[in-house]
């Protein structure tokens, strides 16, 4: 039986059927995800360790325990989760009224924030007694003699409690209280010099080294393989028995087969430096999608790529003469 032959060109080349080379690239892309697997267990953990990352993120998890920010379970650091607004209550008292407190040695730089303070930025009372108090939730606690004492972390109203408890809908809106409250105490802690300065440089750290096994990964399957065989294939091509020539059926030099993975060198920077998931995810699937498409529905299906040097995927066997 003929090995099925897609389209024959006048220059004495077949191009690559369509699913031979999205098998091509399948194969690659899980030869580059499967190394990244490997690098990222060892070389990035090992170098990540022998760099003070680890140690940095420990320092990082153990101000966020002493701030109340996030909790011990079973031996591991934790972020408030659940639906008692009691949890986060207490997150934001420790982190306010103890973690911040000038006594407080474990903190580098204690604000020293007050009773006063957290009644008025956190609770929301007026920030006088004698004021007009618009909160829904919070009121002044009273002293001995039933006067207001801005001195005393402020209450719930008594007024919300129905027969010594409180009901389902305001208990949902002190938790998004508080929750807020929470993530306002995050950014605080988050633009404090001493812990700012913690974090840039794991997140340094971090994007070197995922640079560093991402490129390395990128050289090993996609921009070596081809300067070392005649074909100019990648693993992927080699197994489907694809060959990259260029437009005119000659061999492609080896500098137009390094240019040509300058795109793939290109994304994957522009992803490490998006550093956020789903923009990273949206550039790569907007480039796959562009890559296949051109690939398609051009003449010779050519990607971006084989277009910047004027390269086309193959058959590896040529059309007899």
């Amino acid at each position: 039986m003929e090995k099925p032959v897609e389209k024959a060109m006048p220059e004495g080349y077949n191009l690559a059927p369509v699913l031979l080379r999205v098998s091509a690239s399948a194969l690659d892309l899980s030869f580059f995800v499967a190394l990244l697997i490997v690098l990222y267990f060892t070389a990035f953990r090992g170098i990540g360790s022998a760099v003070g990352m680890y140690d940095e993120q420990d320092q990082l998890v153990s101000y966020r325990l002493q701030a109340g920010l996030m909790v011990e379970v079973d031996g591991a650091a934790e972020d408030i989760s659940g639906s008692d607004y009691e949890d986060y209550k207490a997150a934001v008292e420790t982190f306010y009224l103890e973690y911040n407190a000038l006594t407080n040695t474990e903190n580098p730089h204690p604000e020293g924030y007050t009773v006063s303070y957290y009644n008025v930025n956190v609770l929301g009372l007026p920030d006088g007694v004698d004021k007009i108090n618009d909160s829904a939730l919070f009121d002044w606690a009273l002293d001995g003699e039933g006067k207001p004492d801005p001195t005393t972390i402020g209450v719930i109203k008594p007024s919300l409690y129905v027969d010594g408890a409180l009901s389902e809908d305001t208990k949902a809106s002190l938790l998004t209280h508080y929750q807020t409250a929470e993530d306002t105490a995050i950014s605080i802690l988050l633009a404090e010099p001493y812990y700012a300065s913690i974090n840039s440089s794991v997140q340094g750290k971090s994007l070197g080294l995922l640079a560093l096994i991402s490129f390395t990964s990128a050289l090993a399957i996609y921009i070596l393989p081809p300067l070392f065989n005649a074909s100019r294939a990648t693993f992927g091509k080699l197994i489907m028995k694809l060959r990259l020539v260029t437009v005119a059926g000659d061999p492609l030099p080896r500098w137009r087969s390094l240019l040509r993975s300058v795109p793939l060198v290109l994304t994957i920077l522009v992803v490490l430096l998006l550093d956020d998931m789903v923009a990273s995810f949206s550039v790569a699937l907007a480039v796959f999608l562009i890559s296949l498409s051109l690939g398609l529905l051009t003449p010779r299906r050519q990607a971006a790529h084989d277009f910047l040097v004027f390269s086309v995927v193959a058959r590896k066997e040529p059309i007899d003469a």
